[in-house]
């Protein structure tokens, strides 16, 4: 136990170097890989084919940017009409002054993706029954592709891709740079948070899983939102280990303008500036305000542009649809599915692309957060990593918990990337979880105390009832005595 003290304890300069110089290797070995399944990929994945057109419409509609795509010299431009007809004379056109037909096969739209000379895009608009033109890389066949942008999520994720299109390219490897950073970036997140709870040991373990861990490299590799909702996640926790209060809340309110299941830590969040300032009420208005301020900001281009009844109008939609299962179609799994990985959720099966973790990092982290997170109501003097290690714990504890609310609510179509989500918290706490089972941290010991104080109190309680039960008694004993002499 003393080795394990020591190597938990060892920080200092020399050695965070060490270890910052390892976690580097290891992050750039995950931006490799995850760089690598994102090239091999020239069309859309998976849910691209939702977050990406949508991106390039908040880009078009909302920002009056356009996205660029460039083949052979020419211009890549999507064109939607109002008849068949119209379509096929476009097309005729297109070919005859030396532009390409990139995309001719839409069913559920009216519509073609061509590459023209620069000096023709402005002719295209006298095409016959042409109702939309959308700059860009060729949209999928989806309905309404040109007008949806996916109310269903909140608009941040979007504009990273947006952002990410306008300033690189509409091009598929452009679409998943960011989450491809943010993916590498989570193994120099994961580094600094174990350095802080368990020394170099920490650093490196909790590192080494977030390098070799499939669910994080693969979802990075797909322009999705759950790698940026990861990502804030991330920031999130490491902020609350750092004791950085206003910017874990920052980044916490960050990831729920995300996707809405970043609403799922708010208790956290409310617990843990309660446990920081010992004002509960104040606690729940500063995380409310938070979050208000945050999703004002971030959702003010759609408020501009929509109105404020139409963005709260969608949210309330959207909050409806996250509780109703989807047609069938991928494998749907629950959320201990997620740790033990079963019934994965496949973002491609050419070449096989699951969503799905490493079930011998999560199982014992799974275990360990059970028997940890209680530890953080209770005031803890002697070890504060151990607090942080209960907060984290109690963190994936809210998320498991409100995705069986929502399973049970009637959303029973949940997918293994979900998970994705917490996985950053997951590698923070494989350190920990390690050696919380070789017995470094005394939860038993700990609990032993705790019920032997709830036994005490609790014959405290019974000694002060069995004082109070014979008063009465004897006070009822002697009021008898007095009735019946004043009888006789």
């Amino acid at each position: 136990m003393n080795i394990i003290k020591k190597i938990t304890d060892a920080r200092g300069l020399k050695l965070f170097i060490i270890g910052i110089i390892i976690c580097l290797v290891l992050s750039g070995y995950k931006f490799e890989n995850e760089y690598n399944i994102a090239k091999s990929q020239n069309w859309y994945v998976s849910d691209e084919i939702w977050y990406v057109p949508s991106s390039v419409l908040i880009l078009k509609d909302i920002f009056h940017l356009n996205a660029t795509y460039e083949v052979n010299n020419l211009t890549g431009l999507n064109l939607f009409f109002s008849s068949y007809q119209g379509m096929l004379t476009c097309e005729n056109f297109v070919l005859q002054n030396g532009g390409e037909i990139l995309k001719g096969d839409y069913i559920k739209n009216t519509a073609i993706a061509v590459a023209v000379p620069n000096n023709l895009v402005k002719s295209l608009g006298q095409c016959k029954d042409l109702t939309d033109i959308i700059p860009g890389f060729p949209l999928p066949d989806t309905s309404n592709v040109n007008t949806y942008i996916n109310p269903e999520h909140p608009p941040l994720g979007k504009y990273i891709i947006a952002l990410a299109i306008y300033l690189l390219g509409d091009k598929p490897i452009c679409w998943r740079l960011p989450g491809i950073i943010e993916g590498a970036a989570i193994v120099i997140i994961a580094a600094l948070a174990g350095w802080r709870l368990a020394g170099i040991f920490g650093m490196i373990l909790a590192s080494t899983a977030a390098s070799f861990d499939p669910l994080t490299t693969n979802m990075a590799s797909v322009a999705m939102l759950d790698i940026h909702l990861a990502f804030f996640t991330a920031l999130g926790s490491l902020f609350y280990i750092y004791d950085k209060k206003n910017f874990s809340l920052l980044f916490f309110s960050l990831a729920s303008t995300i996707k809405y299941s970043g609403l799922f830590l708010i208790p956290f969040l409310i617990l843990f500036l309660y446990k920081k300032e010992n004002d509960i009420i104040g606690a729940f208005f500063k995380v409310a305000l938070a979050q208000l301020i945050v999703a004002i900001i971030v959702f003010l281009p759609y408020i501009i542009h929509f109105g404020p009844v139409w963005v709260i109008s969608q949210f309330v939609s959207a909050i409806i649809w996250n509780t109703q299962s989807r047609p069938p179609g991928p494998p749907a799994s629950t959320p201990i599915d997620w740790v033990f990985g079963l019934h994965s959720f496949y973002l491609s099966y050419n070449p096989d692309i699951p969503a799905k973790g490493l079930p011998f990092i999560y199982i014992p982290v799974f275990f360990a957060s059970l028997l940890t997170f209680p530890v953080y109501f209770f005031k803890i003097s002697e070890n504060k990593n151990l607090e942080k290690f209960a907060g984290l714990s109690l963190l994936s504890f809210f998320f498991f918990f409100f995705y069986y609310i929502t399973y049970f609510a009637g959303n029973k179509t949940l997918y293994s990337f979900y998970f994705t989500q917490i996985s950053p918290i997951y590698y923070e706490l494989f350190p920990l979880s390690i050696l919380l089972f070789i017995g470094y941290y005394n939860i038993s010991g700990f609990y032993y105390e705790k019920l032997k104080e709830l036994a005490a109190l609790f014959s405290k309680l019974v000694e002060k009832f069995e004082k109070h039960f014979r008063k009465n008694r004897n006070q009822a004993q002697v009021g008898s005595h007095i009735t019946l002499l004043t009888r006789v």
